[in-house]
């Protein structure tokens, strides 16, 4: 177990009810939060392959040109 599971685990029962939608909340904002960053570095990594690609293109039309 983690370092302070008890806190939650030895709460009473109602007060854990009360907290829940507290929970919740926190789980799907901490969520939303790792999809925007999944998606942020998603879309940097592939402008960053596509910079690539573009570079390899353009060094292939090079090296054609020089033949």
């Amino acid at each position: 177990m983690h370092k302070h599971t008890h806190l939650w685990n030895d709460m009473p029962q109602d007060e854990r009810a009360r907290l829940m939608p507290y929970q919740i909340e926190c789980q799907i904002r901490h969520i939303e939060q790792c999809k925007r960053i999944a998606t942020r570095n998603h879309k940097r990594h592939m402008a960053d392959l596509n910079d690539w690609l573009k570079n390899l293109k353009r060094s292939l039309k090079e090296e054609e040109g020089q033949q």
